[in-house]
C-alpha cells in the first residue's frame, strides 16, 4: 500500500484539521494527520504515550518542557510519555502523528 499523506488532509482557514488513518492502515496504534493553518496550536498537554510527530510540509513550533525546537517538513520530533509539550504552527503545516506505548 503506498499512501500520499499529504492529500488526504487540507488545511482550513484559522483551523486545525485531523484525520484518524489507524482505521485505513488496520492497526490499533492512533496514526493522526494534523493539518495546521498558520499560527494555530495545540497548548501545554501530556500524553501517557510516546508521540512520533513528523512534519510533512510546512514548519512548526515544539516546545518540550522547557526546550523550544522549529520542526521543519521531513524532520520528526519524539515526546515522551508525560512530557509537557504544545505546538504552534509558524506557518499553514500537515503532521504525521503516531503514538506508541512505552515500554522501555
Amino acid at each position: 500500500m503506498i499512501i500520499d499523506l499529504k492529500s488526504l488532509i487540507k488545511v482550513h482557514e484559522e483551523q486545525i484539521t485531523s484525520r484518524s488513518l489507524s482505521k485505513k492502515l488496520g492497526v490499533a496504534t492512533p496514526v493522526t494527520l494534523l493539518a495546521f493553518d498558520s499560527a494555530e496550536t495545540i497548548s501545554n498537554e501530556t500524553s501517557p504515550l510516546v508521540k512520533m510527530v513528523e512534519v510533512l510540509s510546512g514548519e512548526l513550533a515544539v516546545t518540550l518542557g522547557e526546550e523550544s525546537f522549529t520542526v521543519t517538513a521531513g524532520e520528526m520530533v519524539v515526546v515522551a510519555p508525560q512530557l509537557h509539550h504544545s505546538f504552534r504552527a509558524l506557518s499553514a503545516c500537515k503532521v504525521l502523528q503516531i503514538e506508541l506505548p512505552n515500554e522501555a
